[in-house]
């Protein structure tokens, strides 16, 4: 069979012979390197986040060579990229070099290798420190007609300080996509939505992500006490029309106003006039200036096309 080096390096030399990855080890620490892969390789081989390891000795490792194809499903192709940061969270695994080089993805799913310098949360890091979400989740580029991508982008390094301990409360979860972000970022994630668009939108919410520790509850978020309601983060993503046109108003203004006063920061999106059910008076300058009346710190982070609109989103930032 043709031998082809895909990377060659003092310690290891990476080689492709048909469809089968050969790592050699060249060196004591290539060595090192591949009995540390192996690890990885044995702790995820229940999963799809890893190509199959076919043989391993001292000296060589091998395993099925992952060809990258084009995303076919966004969705899918999104929620298995969260699902292999969860997983790996889930098992105390650090990469550590999580880049755009060591992962391509195949029928909807990334394939992660190069784990030479990869640790278990509990050992000393060797490579680079911080969560493997900081270079996944920037490198991946993804079909994104759904925009979560993009405004999880806009938001989440305002999310790193609160790692470890922080809360982020997602009010019309759907589905819970940013709940499962959140939580594979270091943060305690909770979801509430009533169903309006889906009424068994919580129930399959808890089934893709509460093994991760997620928390889903069915509720109309309007009738939360300020209990429910206090987080350090809260998002109120393309929501609150739907509680404008249903309570009115003024009564949505006091909620919203009831939202911030709970939270440290609100990440805030909505439809303006002409987009959806948006009713006429929901102009971009109405918006700014009703948060600006409830917040001291109002800031503008991204504009979205909205797929299939002459629209876009602003995603704000809302400090009281």
């Amino acid at each position: 069979m043709d031998s082809n080096i895909i990377c060659a390096r003092e310690d290891v030399t990476t080689r492709r012979v048909g469809d089968v990855v050969v790592k050699q080890a060249n060196t004591l620490q290539g060595e090192a390197e591949i009995t540390n892969a192996v690890r990885f390789f044995l702790a995820l081989e229940d999963t799809a986040y890893v190509p199959k390891l076919i043989g391993h000795s001292a000296t060589e490792l091998r395993y099925v060579y992952a060809e990258a194809a084009p995303v076919t499903d966004e969705t899918i192709a999104r929620r298995n990229a969260i699902h292999a940061l969860l997983k790996l969270k889930q098992r105390s695994i650090i990469h550590g070099d999580l880049t755009a080089y060591n992962f391509v993805f195949v029928d909807n799913v990334p394939k992660i290798f190069d784990w030479g310098e990869a640790r278990f949360a509990w050992e000393t890091t060797v490579k680079r420190a911080g969560m493997d979400a900081d270079w996944f989740y920037p490198a991946l580029e993804l079909p994104d007609t759904a925009r979560i991508w993009r405004r999880w982008k806009a938001i989440r390094e305002y999310s790193v300080p609160f790692r470890g301990y922080g809360k982020l409360l997602d009010l019309g979860t759907l589905y819970g996509d940013f709940v499962a972000l959140a939580t594979s970022e270091g943060l305690r994630a909770r979801g509430y939505d009533r169903g309006a668009f889906d009424t068994d939108c919580i129930r399959t919410a808890s089934n893709m992500w509460q093994q991760y520790g997620c928390e889903f509850n069915e509720a109309d978020i309007t009738q939360l006490a300020d209990g429910a309601l206090r987080s350090d983060i809260t998002l109120l993503f393309s929501v609150w029309t739907y509680v404008i046109n249903q309570y009115g108003k003024p009564a949505a203004e006091e909620f919203l106003a009831r939202v911030i006063d709970n939270c440290e920061i609100l990440f805030f999106e909505n439809h303006i006039a002409g987009d959806g059910f948006a009713a006429d008076f929901l102009t971009e300058d109405y918006l700014e200036d009703t948060l600006k009346s409830m917040a001291s710190c109002v800031e503008p982070l991204v504009r979205i096309p909205v797929a299939g609109r002459d629209a876009e989103r602003i995603v704000w930032k809302v400090c009281k």
